[in-house]
């Protein structure tokens, strides 16, 4: 088939609007994929996709490249800070995005977003430390009644599932 080259814009503009899009970049699984996180109510898989609670929610990588923008890899090198659990780690960002200075960014607001629809105020002294608002979100399950094949992270519900 050949297209006058005035005519290509059209033709591809009319090709591209009749294709199915399927973005598969996700960062939302279901309890069938499996989970390498230790949960109450789940056995732990070492291959599961399905990251969740706490720490994996504050150790999200646009927060872990936001807290070297505030703790410089000068003060905390990138090795000794990958070398730290992931309780660490979460610890770590907690304190310096949440505690000493205010969370505005984006992905602070989603961390926030996320607590307070699993009715935690994050502005309450006790919620200062990382430690409290784990036992809190520890009751949470990756598989609730009714939801067996919702995505976690929120269902269409807008139920957070940490």
């Amino acid at each position: 088939m050949n297209i006058p080259l005035n005519q290509i814009p059209d033709v591809v503009k009319e090709v591209v609007s009749q294709q199915s899009i399927i973005d598969i970049h996700t960062h939302l699984y279901s309890p069938a994929f499996g989970t390498p996180v230790e949960a109450r109510d789940s056995k732990v898989d070492p291959t599961g996709l399905l990251l969740w609670g706490i720490d994996e929610l504050v150790t999200y990588h646009y927060l872990v490249a936001e807290v070297f923008r505030v703790v410089p890899a000068s003060k905390l090198p990138y090795e000794q800070f990958w070398k730290l659990t992931k309780q660490q780690q979460a610890d770590h960002i907690w304190k310096h995005l949440f505690v000493e200075n205010a969370p505005l960014s984006e992905a602070c607001r989603g961390v926030l977003t996320t607590l307070q629809k699993l009715g935690l105020d994050p502005n309450e002294k006790n919620a200062r430390t990382l430690p409290t608002v784990v036992s809190c979100t520890e009751s949470q399950s990756i598989h609730r009644p009714g939801h067996e094949n919702q995505w976690c992270g929120t269902d269409h519900h807008d139920q957070p599932c940490v």
